[in-house]
């Protein structure tokens, strides 16, 4: 996810905002939020403001938005799908580096 476009940053940050309003209204903390959802403070953070990047990885970020979702009382399938169809175009644009040499299988002598 390190090379997000300007369009996926925003649909992050779209997700995000949807999580947050959905938590003030609630009039619950954030800190209580992870408390009880034994999520890190850090990453309810980074998803509210669509730093989705700074989550563990893309199994983690697909879990913990579907069970802040769901917590929060949102659709979390309509989260999970805003979410992956901004993922969709990163696909395209991901980096795989090519192998310049192959090591050698070692012989039994």
């Amino acid at each position: 996810m390190e090379s997000e476009t300007t369009n996926e940053k925003q649909n992050h940050a779209d997700v995000g905002q949807l999580l947050r309003q959905a938590r003030e209204s609630l009039r619950l903390p954030i800190d209580q939020a992870a408390r009880m959802l034994h999520i890190r403070v850090r990453y309810l953070d980074a998803m509210e403001a669509g730093r989705l990047e700074e989550l563990p990885g893309l199994p983690y970020a697909r879990g913990y938005l579907q069970t802040y979702a769901h917590f929060l009382g949102l659709d979390k399938e309509e989260i999970l799908r805003r979410f992956e169809n901004s993922e969709k175009s990163t696909a395209g644009s991901l980096y795989f580096p090519q192998v310049l040499s192959r090591e050698k299988t070692p012989s039994h002598s």
